[in-house]
């Protein structure tokens, strides 16, 4: 049985730097839950002068500068199997909910997989 999950949140919220890594160590142990380990992560930072910093590691994308025309618009992590289409998957994606230019979502996550667990 495959499953896939989407929801969006339109809310606003604060996102400290313990609580993004506990939240992505939360998704990893879910996913090592299915019986194998996550094969690719990606993190990924849009910053509000433009620039897109893509990293494998979260370290990367929360030792940034995150103020004046560094200050991070939208923090997005993905792990999956690394396989193309993907099997099994987990994206994360906080966003100022004011800049998305596809409406007021602030918050969205995506699974897909094997397991609804």
């Amino acid at each position: 049985m495959k499953t896939d999950i989407t929801k969006r949140f339109t809310w606003g919220f604060l996102l400290s730097e313990q609580e993004f890594r506990r939240l992505v160590q939360s998704c990893s142990d879910a996913y090592q839950k299915t019986g194998q380990a996550p094969k690719r992560t990606l993190v990924t930072a849009r910053l509000r002068d433009g620039a897109l910093v893509e990293s494998e590691r979260i370290d990367d994308v929360l030792s940034l500068e995150n103020n004046g025309s560094k200050h991070i618009e939208l923090v997005k992590f993905q792990m999956d199997d690394g396989q193309d289409p993907h099997a099994t998957m987990i994206t994360v994606r906080f966003q100022d909910g004011q800049k998305n230019p596809g409406g007021w979502t602030s918050i969205d996550y995506s699974v897909i997989g094997e397991s609804r667990d």
